[in-house]
């Protein structure tokens, strides 16, 4: 990925992996359940066209994050999470 034609400081794909798989870990010692994280990375201020998931993360402007988010809450199970909110937010929170 590249920002105004130059290499970002920082690679947000592999960030993104790493924080969804300590999240996933998170949720299933909390749970108990096993859960399924659509890791986004989302630019607020630069334009992004549309891109196939790099690795399994969907990088997106913030034009498309509320559509994209309402689309996942309505898939089976999404629910689930939260009546383990609380519990989540103790956890996480340390």
């Amino acid at each position: 990925m590249r920002g105004d034609g130059r290499e970002f400081e920082k690679n947000f794909v592999s960030q993104a992996l790493q924080n969804t798989y300590w999240l996933r870990e998170t949720i299933e010692e909390v749970a108990a359940e096993e859960t399924w994280i659509h890791p986004l990375v989302v630019f607020t201020d630069a334009f992004v066209p549309y891109l196939e998931p790099i690795k399994g993360v969907r990088v997106m402007n913030k034009r498309f994050l509320i559509e994209t988010l309402t689309k996942r809450a309505s898939e089976p199970g999404s629910s689930v999470l939260w009546t383990y909110a609380e519990l989540l937010q103790k956890r996480l929170q340390g």
